[in-house]
Protein backbone atom coordinates (compact mmCIF):
# COMPACT_ATOMS: atom_id res chain seq x y z
CA UNK A 1 0.00 0.00 0.00
CA UNK A 2 1.30 3.18 -0.81
CA UNK A 3 0.14 6.11 2.01
CA UNK A 4 0.39 9.13 0.48
CA UNK A 5 -0.39 13.15 0.95
CA UNK A 6 -2.66 13.82 3.64
CA UNK A 7 -4.06 10.06 4.30
CA UNK A 8 -4.50 10.81 8.08
CA UNK A 9 -4.65 6.62 8.99
CA UNK A 10 -1.18 5.87 7.59
CA UNK A 11 0.19 5.82 10.91
CA UNK A 12 -2.75 3.55 12.62
CA UNK A 13 -2.41 1.11 10.04
CA UNK A 14 -0.20 -2.02 10.93
CA UNK A 15 -2.69 -4.28 12.01
CA UNK A 16 -4.63 -3.99 8.41
CA UNK A 17 -1.10 -3.85 6.64
CA UNK A 18 -0.12 -7.07 8.66
CA UNK A 19 -2.94 -8.74 6.75
CA UNK A 20 -1.71 -7.92 3.31
CA UNK A 21 1.77 -6.25 3.10
CA UNK A 22 3.65 -3.95 3.64
CA UNK A 23 3.29 0.04 4.17
CA UNK A 24 5.21 2.77 2.34
CA UNK A 25 4.70 5.99 4.06
CA UNK A 26 5.08 8.84 1.81
CA UNK A 27 6.35 12.79 2.69
CA UNK A 28 2.94 14.34 3.89
CA UNK A 29 1.97 16.85 1.06
CA UNK A 30 4.72 15.72 -1.60
CA UNK A 31 2.47 14.95 -4.34
CA UNK A 32 5.63 14.63 -6.69
CA UNK A 33 6.76 11.67 -4.04
CA UNK A 34 3.42 9.77 -4.63
CA UNK A 35 3.73 10.29 -8.35
CA UNK A 36 7.49 8.87 -8.14
CA UNK A 37 6.10 6.15 -5.61
CA UNK A 38 3.48 5.08 -8.18
CA UNK A 39 5.69 5.32 -11.31
CA UNK A 40 8.12 2.86 -8.72
CA UNK A 41 5.27 0.41 -8.96
CA UNK A 42 4.94 0.63 -12.73
CA UNK A 43 8.18 -0.91 -14.06
CA UNK A 44 6.71 -1.73 -17.27
CA UNK A 45 4.27 1.41 -18.06
CA UNK A 46 5.53 3.67 -20.88
CA UNK A 47 5.29 7.37 -20.35
CA UNK A 48 3.62 7.30 -23.86
CA UNK A 49 0.63 4.62 -22.46
CA UNK A 50 -2.59 6.10 -23.51
CA UNK A 51 -3.66 4.85 -19.82
CA UNK A 52 -1.36 7.04 -17.80
CA UNK A 53 -1.95 10.45 -19.59
CA UNK A 54 0.43 13.11 -17.71
CA UNK A 55 1.13 10.37 -14.37
CA UNK A 56 -2.88 11.50 -13.38
CA UNK A 57 -3.47 7.75 -12.58
CA UNK A 58 -0.40 5.84 -13.64
CA UNK A 59 -1.67 2.35 -15.11
CA UNK A 60 -3.54 2.40 -11.56
CA UNK A 61 -5.81 0.31 -12.46
CA UNK A 62 -4.01 -1.15 -15.26
CA UNK A 63 -3.84 -4.96 -16.30
CA UNK A 64 -0.09 -4.09 -16.73
CA UNK A 65 0.53 -2.54 -13.54
CA UNK A 66 1.91 -3.49 -10.07
CA UNK A 67 2.75 -6.42 -8.78
CA UNK A 68 3.39 -5.38 -5.03
CA UNK A 69 1.18 -1.89 -4.81
CA UNK A 70 -2.08 -3.69 -3.57
CA UNK A 71 -3.53 -0.76 -1.98
CA UNK A 72 -3.52 3.29 -3.08
CA UNK A 73 -4.39 5.78 -0.34
CA UNK A 74 -3.81 9.52 -0.63
CA UNK A 75 -5.19 13.17 -1.37
CA UNK A 76 -3.03 14.53 -4.34
CA UNK A 77 -5.78 16.42 -6.16
CA UNK A 78 -6.77 14.37 -9.19
CA UNK A 79 -4.70 12.18 -8.20
CA UNK A 80 -7.09 8.99 -8.66
CA UNK A 81 -9.04 9.28 -11.85
CA UNK A 82 -10.78 6.51 -13.33
CA UNK A 83 -8.66 5.31 -16.36
CA UNK A 84 -10.61 3.09 -18.66
CA UNK A 85 -11.25 -0.50 -17.49
CA UNK A 86 -9.81 -2.41 -14.56
CA UNK A 87 -11.88 -0.68 -11.58
CA UNK A 88 -11.62 -2.40 -8.63
CA UNK A 89 -12.57 -1.28 -5.49
CA UNK A 90 -16.25 -2.21 -5.52
CA UNK A 91 -14.88 -5.62 -7.53
CA UNK A 92 -12.95 -6.44 -4.89
CA UNK A 93 -15.51 -6.50 -2.44
CA UNK A 94 -15.46 -3.51 -0.74
CA UNK A 95 -18.80 -1.51 -1.95
CA UNK A 96 -18.82 2.47 -0.88
CA UNK A 97 -22.09 2.67 -2.27
CA UNK A 98 -23.16 2.22 1.54
CA UNK A 99 -21.88 5.85 2.34
CA UNK A 100 -25.20 7.20 0.43
CA UNK A 101 -24.86 10.92 1.92
CA UNK A 102 -22.23 13.47 0.37
CA UNK A 103 -21.63 16.72 1.80
CA UNK A 104 -23.02 19.38 -0.14
CA UNK A 105 -21.36 19.38 -3.77
CA UNK A 106 -18.53 17.07 -2.85
CA UNK A 107 -18.26 13.65 -4.61
CA UNK A 108 -16.93 11.03 -1.96
CA UNK A 109 -16.86 8.88 -5.21
CA UNK A 110 -16.01 8.23 -8.46
CA UNK A 111 -19.23 7.36 -10.66
CA UNK A 112 -17.41 3.36 -11.67
CA UNK A 113 -17.00 3.14 -7.15
CA UNK A 114 -12.64 2.62 -8.65
CA UNK A 115 -12.10 4.84 -5.26
CA UNK A 116 -13.67 6.19 -2.16
CA UNK A 117 -13.17 9.36 -0.32
CA UNK A 118 -12.12 7.99 3.23
CA UNK A 119 -11.42 11.34 5.02
CA UNK A 120 -12.22 14.90 4.43
CA UNK A 121 -9.88 17.97 4.85
CA UNK A 122 -11.51 21.16 4.82
CA UNK A 123 -10.59 24.82 3.24
CA UNK A 124 -11.09 27.82 5.31
CA UNK A 125 -9.46 30.88 7.16
CA UNK A 126 -6.04 30.60 9.93
CA UNK A 127 -7.22 33.49 12.65
CA UNK A 128 -5.40 35.32 15.48
CA UNK A 129 -8.00 36.32 17.92
CA UNK A 130 -6.12 38.03 19.82
CA UNK A 131 -4.56 40.16 17.01
CA UNK A 132 -7.87 40.55 15.30
CA UNK A 133 -9.24 41.63 18.60
CA UNK A 134 -6.53 44.55 18.65
CA UNK A 135 -7.62 45.78 14.96
CA UNK A 136 -11.41 45.83 16.42
CA UNK A 137 -11.94 42.76 13.82
CA UNK A 138 -14.77 39.68 14.84
CA UNK A 139 -13.45 36.53 12.97
CA UNK A 140 -14.38 36.61 8.97
CA UNK A 141 -17.16 34.41 8.39
CA UNK A 142 -16.72 34.08 4.31
CA UNK A 143 -14.51 35.84 1.96
CA UNK A 144 -15.81 39.38 1.65
CA UNK A 145 -14.57 39.63 5.10
CA UNK A 146 -11.31 39.66 3.78
CA UNK A 147 -11.32 42.66 2.05
CA UNK A 148 -11.87 45.00 5.20
CA UNK A 149 -8.87 47.35 4.63
CA UNK A 150 -7.60 47.26 8.45
CA UNK A 151 -6.17 43.92 7.21
CA UNK A 152 -3.99 45.27 4.13
CA UNK A 153 -0.49 43.36 4.63
CA UNK A 154 -1.64 40.94 7.24
CA UNK A 155 -3.48 38.23 5.19
CA UNK A 156 -0.75 34.71 4.27
CA UNK A 157 -2.29 33.84 1.29
CA UNK A 158 -0.84 31.12 -0.44
CA UNK A 159 0.35 31.53 -3.96
CA UNK A 160 -1.53 29.33 -5.72
CA UNK A 161 1.58 28.79 -8.97
CA UNK A 162 3.81 27.25 -5.97
CA UNK A 163 1.29 25.82 -3.42
CA UNK A 164 -0.34 22.32 -3.81
CA UNK A 165 -3.67 23.23 -2.47
CA UNK A 166 -4.11 26.39 -3.57
CA UNK A 167 -5.59 26.24 -7.11
CA UNK A 168 -9.01 24.88 -5.48
CA UNK A 169 -9.10 28.04 -3.20
CA UNK A 170 -8.98 30.17 -6.52
CA UNK A 171 -11.83 27.55 -7.49
CA UNK A 172 -13.89 27.78 -4.46
CA UNK A 173 -14.47 31.20 -4.90
CA UNK A 174 -15.41 31.67 -8.49
CA UNK A 175 -17.85 28.80 -8.21
CA UNK A 176 -19.51 30.47 -5.15
CA UNK A 177 -19.60 33.96 -6.53
CA UNK A 178 -19.49 33.79 -10.47
CA UNK A 179 -16.50 34.21 -12.99
CA UNK A 180 -16.89 38.29 -12.72
CA UNK A 181 -17.40 38.98 -9.70
CA UNK A 182 -14.89 35.93 -7.78
CA UNK A 183 -12.21 37.42 -9.53
CA UNK A 184 -12.89 41.09 -8.50
CA UNK A 185 -12.58 39.66 -5.22
CA UNK A 186 -9.00 37.69 -6.02
CA UNK A 187 -8.20 40.82 -7.64
CA UNK A 188 -8.77 42.95 -4.51
CA UNK A 189 -8.03 39.86 -1.91
CA UNK A 190 -4.72 39.43 -3.52
CA UNK A 191 -4.07 43.05 -3.51
CA UNK A 192 -4.74 42.54 0.95
CA UNK A 193 -2.24 39.87 0.91
CA UNK A 194 0.88 38.63 1.46
CA UNK A 195 1.51 35.73 -0.97
CA UNK A 196 3.70 33.22 0.31
CA UNK A 197 5.31 30.53 -1.00
CA UNK A 198 4.43 27.12 0.99
CA UNK A 199 1.25 26.32 2.78
CA UNK A 200 0.60 24.14 5.72
CA UNK A 201 2.18 24.87 8.66
CA UNK A 202 3.87 27.92 7.61
CA UNK A 203 0.73 29.82 7.01
CA UNK A 204 -0.10 28.42 10.77
CA UNK A 205 3.19 29.99 11.96
CA UNK A 206 2.72 33.03 10.36
CA UNK A 207 -0.75 33.30 11.87
CA UNK A 208 0.32 32.45 15.64
CA UNK A 209 3.49 34.60 15.25
CA UNK A 210 1.16 38.06 14.80
CA UNK A 211 2.94 38.36 11.15
CA UNK A 212 -0.65 37.73 9.46
CA UNK A 213 -3.70 38.04 11.57
CA UNK A 214 -5.42 35.74 9.15
CA UNK A 215 -4.10 33.15 7.01
CA UNK A 216 -5.97 31.22 3.94
CA UNK A 217 -5.30 26.94 4.96
CA UNK A 218 -6.88 23.72 5.41
CA UNK A 219 -8.16 22.63 8.70
CA UNK A 220 -5.75 20.01 10.02
CA UNK A 221 -2.48 22.23 9.40
CA UNK A 222 -4.05 24.48 11.70
CA UNK A 223 -5.29 21.64 13.93
CA UNK A 224 -1.72 20.99 14.17
CA UNK A 225 -1.03 24.36 15.37
CA UNK A 226 -3.68 24.64 17.95
CA UNK A 227 -2.25 21.34 19.73
CA UNK A 228 0.53 22.70 19.64
CA UNK A 229 -0.96 25.87 21.78
CA UNK A 230 -0.09 28.28 19.31
CA UNK A 231 -2.91 30.90 19.63
CA UNK A 232 -4.80 30.29 16.28
CA UNK A 233 -8.04 29.09 15.32
CA UNK A 234 -9.62 27.89 12.23
CA UNK A 235 -12.72 29.51 10.64
CA UNK A 236 -15.01 27.24 8.05
CA UNK A 237 -16.52 30.15 5.98
CA UNK A 238 -20.04 30.21 4.62
CA UNK A 239 -18.60 29.15 1.06
CA UNK A 240 -16.02 26.54 1.57
CA UNK A 241 -14.75 23.81 0.29
CA UNK A 242 -13.60 20.31 1.00
CA UNK A 243 -10.80 18.04 0.16
CA UNK A 244 -10.99 14.19 -0.03
CA UNK A 245 -8.69 11.52 0.44
CA UNK A 246 -9.40 8.53 -1.44
CA UNK A 247 -8.24 4.60 -1.52
CA UNK A 248 -8.36 2.48 -4.19
CA UNK A 249 -7.43 -1.26 -4.60
CA UNK A 250 -4.93 -1.73 -8.06
CA UNK A 251 -6.68 -4.60 -10.16
CA UNK A 252 -3.47 -6.78 -10.38
CA UNK A 253 -3.41 -6.54 -6.40
CA UNK A 254 -2.17 -10.34 -5.57
CA UNK A 255 -2.72 -9.69 -2.09
CA UNK A 256 -6.66 -8.71 -2.67
CA UNK A 257 -8.00 -10.27 0.99
CA UNK A 258 -5.47 -7.49 2.70
CA UNK A 259 -6.10 -5.05 0.60
CA UNK A 260 -10.23 -5.36 1.27
CA UNK A 261 -9.07 -5.90 4.99
CA UNK A 262 -7.41 -2.34 4.85
CA UNK A 263 -9.95 -0.70 2.93
CA UNK A 264 -12.76 -2.16 5.55
CA UNK A 265 -10.67 -1.07 8.37
CA UNK A 266 -10.31 2.61 6.70
CA UNK A 267 -14.21 2.77 6.00
CA UNK A 268 -15.28 1.11 9.26
CA UNK A 269 -16.47 3.17 12.00
CA UNK A 270 -13.53 2.42 14.54
CA UNK A 271 -10.91 3.30 12.02
CA UNK A 272 -13.35 6.86 10.64
CA UNK A 273 -13.20 7.60 14.22
CA UNK A 274 -9.88 7.51 14.68
CA UNK A 275 -9.62 10.55 12.15
CA UNK A 276 -10.61 12.62 15.31
CA UNK A 277 -7.25 11.95 17.24
CA UNK A 278 -5.30 14.48 17.98
CA UNK A 279 -2.52 13.50 16.07
CA UNK A 280 -4.92 13.78 12.95
CA UNK A 281 -7.39 15.86 12.72
CA UNK A 282 -9.40 14.49 9.91
CA UNK A 283 -13.19 14.97 8.97
CA UNK A 284 -14.67 11.88 8.62
CA UNK A 285 -16.87 10.38 5.57
CA UNK A 286 -19.34 8.44 7.66
CA UNK A 287 -21.93 10.88 9.14
CA UNK A 288 -23.09 8.89 12.09
CA UNK A 289 -19.77 9.11 13.58
CA UNK A 290 -19.95 12.81 14.23
CA UNK A 291 -22.52 11.72 16.80
CA UNK A 292 -19.91 10.54 18.85
CA UNK A 293 -17.42 13.43 18.63
CA UNK A 294 -17.22 16.41 20.51
CA UNK A 295 -19.54 18.60 20.13
CA UNK A 296 -17.18 21.44 18.62
CA UNK A 297 -15.91 18.93 15.60
CA UNK A 298 -16.88 19.94 13.01
CA UNK A 299 -19.48 18.10 11.14
CA UNK A 300 -19.44 19.01 6.86
CA UNK A 301 -22.78 17.15 6.73
CA UNK A 302 -24.31 19.79 9.19
CA UNK A 303 -23.11 22.23 7.05
CA UNK A 304 -24.03 21.20 4.19
CA UNK A 305 -27.56 21.43 5.27
CA UNK A 306 -27.45 24.61 6.52
CA UNK A 307 -26.19 25.60 2.81
CA UNK A 308 -22.08 25.14 3.03
CA UNK A 309 -20.07 23.14 0.77
CA UNK A 310 -22.53 23.86 -2.41
CA UNK A 311 -18.52 23.29 -4.17
CA UNK A 312 -18.68 20.62 -6.74
CA UNK A 313 -14.83 19.08 -6.26
CA UNK A 314 -14.99 17.89 -10.13
CA UNK A 315 -13.45 20.37 -11.85
CA UNK A 316 -10.62 19.32 -14.42
CA UNK A 317 -6.59 19.44 -13.75
CA UNK A 318 -7.26 21.82 -17.07
CA UNK A 319 -9.33 23.81 -15.55
CA UNK A 320 -7.38 24.28 -12.61
CA UNK A 321 -4.02 24.94 -14.26
CA UNK A 322 -5.60 27.65 -16.47
CA UNK A 323 -6.83 29.66 -13.64
CA UNK A 324 -3.74 29.05 -11.23
CA UNK A 325 -2.06 30.39 -14.48
CA UNK A 326 -4.20 33.51 -15.05
CA UNK A 327 -3.83 34.13 -11.37
CA UNK A 328 -0.02 33.86 -11.86
CA UNK A 329 0.38 35.85 -14.83
CA UNK A 330 -2.65 38.95 -14.17
CA UNK A 331 -2.15 39.04 -10.19
CA UNK A 332 0.88 36.97 -8.80
CA UNK A 333 3.62 38.26 -11.15
CA UNK A 334 3.17 42.40 -10.80
CA UNK A 335 1.91 41.56 -7.02
CA UNK A 336 3.41 44.42 -5.56
CA UNK A 337 2.02 47.07 -8.04
CA UNK A 338 -1.21 45.56 -7.64
CA UNK A 339 -0.80 45.97 -3.60
CA UNK A 340 -0.04 49.96 -4.25
CA UNK A 341 -3.04 50.17 -6.02
CA UNK A 342 -5.37 48.79 -4.03
CA UNK A 343 -4.11 50.25 -1.23
CA UNK A 344 -4.56 53.81 -3.46
CA UNK A 345 -8.03 52.89 -4.13
CA UNK A 346 -9.11 52.09 0.08
CA UNK A 347 -7.27 54.91 0.80
CA UNK A 348 -9.41 57.17 -1.49
CA UNK A 349 -12.36 55.77 -0.42
CA UNK A 350 -11.66 55.89 2.94
CA UNK A 351 -12.27 59.99 1.65
CA UNK A 352 -15.50 59.67 0.28
CA UNK A 353 -13.85 59.16 -3.38
CA UNK A 354 -16.15 57.32 -6.08
CA UNK A 355 -13.37 54.85 -7.40
CA UNK A 356 -15.93 52.51 -9.55
CA UNK A 357 -13.95 53.33 -12.37
CA UNK A 358 -10.52 52.74 -11.03
CA UNK A 359 -12.37 49.43 -9.35
CA UNK A 360 -13.35 48.00 -12.71
CA UNK A 361 -9.71 48.51 -14.57
CA UNK A 362 -8.40 46.17 -11.71
CA UNK A 363 -11.11 43.79 -11.70
CA UNK A 364 -11.47 42.82 -14.89
CA UNK A 365 -9.86 39.40 -16.11
CA UNK A 366 -7.76 38.86 -18.85
CA UNK A 367 -10.35 36.22 -20.44
CA UNK A 368 -14.39 35.65 -19.90
CA UNK A 369 -15.63 32.93 -18.49
CA UNK A 370 -16.63 31.38 -22.07
CA UNK A 371 -13.16 31.99 -23.12
CA UNK A 372 -12.15 29.90 -20.17
CA UNK A 373 -13.91 26.82 -20.99
CA UNK A 374 -12.30 26.70 -24.55
CA UNK A 375 -11.58 23.16 -25.47
CA UNK A 376 -8.53 24.64 -27.28
CA UNK A 377 -7.25 26.17 -24.38
CA UNK A 378 -7.67 23.65 -21.81
CA UNK A 379 -6.40 21.22 -24.02
CA UNK A 380 -3.19 23.30 -24.29
CA UNK A 381 -2.92 22.95 -20.41
CA UNK A 382 -3.63 19.22 -20.68
CA UNK A 383 -0.80 18.69 -22.79
CA UNK A 384 1.45 21.07 -20.48
CA UNK A 385 0.09 18.98 -17.48
CA UNK A 386 1.34 15.62 -19.63
CA UNK A 387 5.02 17.17 -19.77
CA UNK A 388 5.07 17.45 -15.70
CA UNK A 389 4.05 21.05 -15.33
CA UNK A 390 7.43 22.18 -15.14
CA UNK A 391 7.46 25.72 -14.40
CA UNK A 392 9.36 27.32 -17.18
CA UNK A 393 9.68 30.99 -17.85
CA UNK A 394 6.71 31.70 -20.17
CA UNK A 395 7.88 32.09 -23.84
CA UNK A 396 6.33 33.04 -27.42
CA UNK A 397 7.71 29.77 -28.73
CA UNK A 398 4.41 28.12 -27.98
CA UNK A 399 0.43 29.04 -28.38
CA UNK A 400 -0.07 28.50 -24.17
CA UNK A 401 3.10 30.50 -23.75
CA UNK A 402 2.21 33.49 -25.83
CA UNK A 403 -1.93 32.90 -24.28
CA UNK A 404 0.07 33.82 -21.47
CA UNK A 405 2.21 36.98 -22.43
CA UNK A 406 -1.28 38.02 -23.54
CA UNK A 407 -2.60 38.45 -19.93
CA UNK A 408 0.50 40.05 -18.91
CA UNK A 409 0.13 42.34 -21.35
CA UNK A 410 -3.63 42.57 -19.71
CA UNK A 411 -2.71 43.08 -16.89
CA UNK A 412 0.08 45.59 -17.25
CA UNK A 413 -2.35 47.77 -19.58
CA UNK A 414 -5.18 47.99 -17.04
CA UNK A 415 -2.92 48.91 -13.94
CA UNK A 416 -1.94 51.17 -15.90
CA UNK A 417 -5.09 52.89 -16.71
CA UNK A 418 -5.74 52.79 -13.26
CA UNK A 419 -2.53 54.32 -12.24
CA UNK A 420 -3.33 57.23 -14.62
CA UNK A 421 -7.12 57.44 -12.86
CA UNK A 422 -5.60 58.00 -9.70
CA UNK A 423 -3.08 60.06 -10.42
CA UNK A 424 -5.53 62.28 -11.87
CA UNK A 425 -7.50 62.54 -8.83
CA UNK A 426 -4.66 62.81 -6.74
CA UNK A 427 -4.82 60.25 -5.34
Amino acid sequence: MAAGAGAGLGQHTSRSAAAGGGVDQLPRGDDDALRRGLRARQPRLSPADPLAPGLRCPALFASSGSRRCRCVLGAVTGQLQPIGQGCWLAAAGCRPARFAATPGGIALRDRDACYQATELAGYGFAINPGELHSLGLRAPRDWPDLLDARLRGRIALPDPAQVGFAPVLLDIVLQAYGWDKGWALWSELAGQSRLVSRGGTLVSDEVASGRSVVGVSIDFFVASAVSNGQPVEFVYPTHGGLNPAHIAITRTAKQVEGARAFVRFVLSPEGQTLLADPDIRKLPVRPGVYAQLPADYHDPFAAARQGSYAYANDSSRERLALITSLFEQWLGQPHEQLSALWARVHAGEAQGRDLTAVREFLSVPPIDEDQATSATLLALFGQRQDHGMLRQPVSDQDALGREEIAWQFHSARQQAQAERLLAAMGL
